[in-house]
Parts: C-alpha cells; structure tokens; sequence
C-alpha cells in the first residue's frame, strides 16, 4: 500500500493542456484570467513536484490553490515585480497559457 502523503498546501491549480487529450477536466483558469499571490514563493520541499516554485494563490472565486511556477515565468515575472518573491505578495498574474518554452512546453504567467 502507497504511503499517503500529507501537504500544508492547498491543491495545485488545474489548468488546461492541450497535450493531454483531456479537454474535459475542470479549469480553475482560463488564458487572459489573473490570480493574486497569497504567500512568498518558494521551492518545493519534496522532488516529486516538478515545479521551479511554489506558493498560495487566491483565484477571482475567492478559492485558495497553489501556483506551481517554472522558471521561464518566474524571469518574466521578476522583470516587472522584482526578483524577491517576497515582493509578489498582493499582486496579480495573468495566465498566458500553454506555450513553447525553450526546448519543451509550459504554463506561462505574466505580471499584470
């Protein structure tokens, strides 16, 4: 039997990715939707999580989830809000999403 793992965070925000051929699972935001970050953030503790950062956000709803981060938005991102996520909290993202992201695919996030 699988161990089951226990977090403090809420869950992961679903968005939509072409790749995956499911085009009926539940979006919590769509391309153009913002979201205001809740908390600094922060790598992930464990390497099960393939995101560069993580962190709370609050999505228009006014439900909590968190916001897994790659690098290519956190540079974006850090070009207008600074490089201390510290700074980020209160602000808005706007989700860009799925692109071309260097050699692969990714979930784009812009400062609003």
């Amino acid at each position: 039997m699988k161990p089951e793992v226990k977090s403090d965070f809420p869950p992961f925000l679903s968005l939509f990715n072409p790749l995956s051929g499911n085009k009926d699972k539940p979006i919590d935001v769509k391309e153009g939707e913002t979201i205001t970050i809740l908390e600094e953030l922060h790598p992930p503790e464990t390497e099960k999580i393939n995101s560069w950062l993580i962190g709370k956000v609050q999505l228009d709803n006014g439900e909590i989830r968190t916001l897994g981060l790659n690098m290519s938005s956190y540079f974006t991102i850090s070009k207008v809000y600074g490089e201390d996520t510290k700074d980020w909290i209160g602000k808005d993202l706007v989700f860009c999403g799925f692109k071309k992201l260097g050699k692969g695919h990714g979930y784009l996030w812009q400062a609003l």
